[in-house]
C-alpha cells in the first residue's frame, strides 16, 4: 500500500481498517494515482516525510493544483523535489 511505503503499518480487518501511525513518515516511490485528491494527500504527506519521494505521474497533482504546488514547495523549501 502507499501508506506502507511511508512506513505506516496498516491492515484490513473483517469489519474495518487498522492504521498504526508514526511520528515521522518515510519517503516513498509512488506509482500511478487515478484520483487527484488521493494523490494530493500523499503529496502533502511526502512533503512532511523524511527522504526522497517520487511520483510516477506527478502531473495529476501539478496539472490540477499548480498554484498550490508552488506555494507548498516554497514553504517546504523543496522546489522541484518530485
Amino acid at each position: 500500500t502507499h501508506l506502507g511505503k511511508m512506513g505506516i503499518k496498516c491492515g484490513i480487518l473483517e469489519d474495518g481498517l487498522v492504521i498504526e501511525g508514526k511520528s515521522e513518515l518515510n519517503g516513498g516511490d509512488f506509482g500511478l494515482f487515478h484520483n487527484r485528491e488521493i494523490a494530493l494527500a500523499f503529496y502533502l504527506a511526502a512533503l512532511t516525510g523524511h527522504g526522497k519521494s517520487t511520483f510516477e505521474n506527478f502531473e495529476i497533482i501539478n496539472d490540477n493544483y499548480p498554484d498550490f504546488v508552488v506555494m507548498m514547495e516554497n514553504i517546504a523549501g523543496r522546489r522541484n523535489h518530485f
